[in-house]
């Protein structure tokens, strides 16, 4: 097998695609198997491909960068899985050919995330975490997410009656979440595809940064245990807070109903090599002292089942697991 190491990756600005027969796919990850070609792509007119050959590439990677590449573009995409408008984001080469990176299910209306899909592999070397974010034409509530505003829409919604946030500065209460998390992601261009606001919803920073974090992490392993995996992320239901007088109060970062705060995050995991390996994990969005909620599975199970250590603090978001099938039904 050949390795395009993490270094000469995150150095590239070239995109990287398998070649099979007619077809291009994305290459997700640092090793490529004995026989394989690789497209090394600067533009759809432009590029190189190279076969592993025993363990090195024939011809060479490309030691010079692109002097002129192409940008990632997310493009409406029709999937019956999403009751919504599917983007599909990655790169545009030819009318037969575009490298999908992840697909994102959004609410335009709502200006919601609804979920994201993305597969993972095994032998992905991560660089450096890079990105920054970038808005597009599909997502108007952009600046809803900053922090100055976001205290600024609590003390709307609270009738400046609320102690969940008491400055407009950090330690910051919510973060941009990712869906499709960069570090999925073994190429530079592919991390910093996923700085898109359809890619994104509201969590609790102390859930984001417990145990979703713990959930991210434990994806990544069982990729590099297991093989490749197809990756659901999303989000579920309206957060609710209490007001000073226990009245649930939806949260909306936009008014009127707008970019809701999800009530639940969610992944589901299938492993392309053992169709049993399909796995749910749920979060509650919910850092202030929440009630444990109900589950939403018939049978959920404690997630150190399948190898997954979930801390018990409730601030870092109460989690279980439990059957992809059963979530889903």
């Amino acid at each position: 097998q050949c390795m395009i190491d993490a270094t000469y990756g995150s150095t590239s600005n070239r995109i990287f695609a398998i070649v099979s027969g007619q077809q291009l796919e994305m290459l997700r990850t640092n090793v490529v198997p004995i026989g394989t070609t690789v497209r090394v792509v600067c533009t759809a007119t432009s590029y190189v491909d190279c076969t592993c050959l025993g363990n090195v590439f024939s011809p060479t990677l490309p030691a010079t960068i692109c002097s002129a590449k192409l940008d990632p573009t997310h493009e409406v995409v029709r999937d019956l899985s999403c009751p919504a408008t599917m983007l599909q984001m990655g790169y545009r080469l030819s009318a037969a050919h575009f490298l999908e990176i992840y697909r994102s299910c959004y609410d335009i209306n709502s200006q919601r995330s609804l979920f994201t899909i993305h597969k993972v592999d095994s032998g992905t070397q991560n660089p450096p975490r890079v990105g920054c974010w970038r808005k597009s034409d599909v997502v108007t509530t952009r600046p809803s997410y900053q922090a100055k505003n976001i205290y600024n829409r609590f003390n709307v919604i609270f009738n400046n009656q609320q102690n969940y946030i008491t400055r407009s500065g950090p330690p910051y209460k919510f973060h941009r979440g990712h869906l499709a998390p960069s570090a999925d992601f073994g190429y530079c261009d592919q991390m910093r595809a996923t700085y898109r606001y359809f890619n994104v919803v509201a969590q609790f920073a102390s859930v984001n940064d417990g145990n979703w974090l713990r959930i991210e992490n434990w994806v990544r392993r069982m990729r590099d245990q297991f093989g490749k995996f197809t990756v659901c992320t999303g989000g579920l239901g309206v957060l609710e807070l209490d007001d000073i007088a226990g009245n649930p109060t939806p949260i909306y970062l936009e008014n009127p109903d707008l970019n809701a705060v999800p009530k639940w995050i969610y992944k589901i995991i299938r492993s392309h090599a053992n169709p049993n390996m399909h796995y749910a994990v749920i979060t509650y969005n919910h850092a202030e002292n929440p009630a444990t909620p109900g589950p939403l599975c018939r049978n959920p199970f404690a997630c150190q089942n399948v190898g997954l250590q979930i801390n018990p603090a409730q601030n870092s978001g109460i989690s279980y697991c439990c059957s992809a099938d059963d979530f889903m039904n």
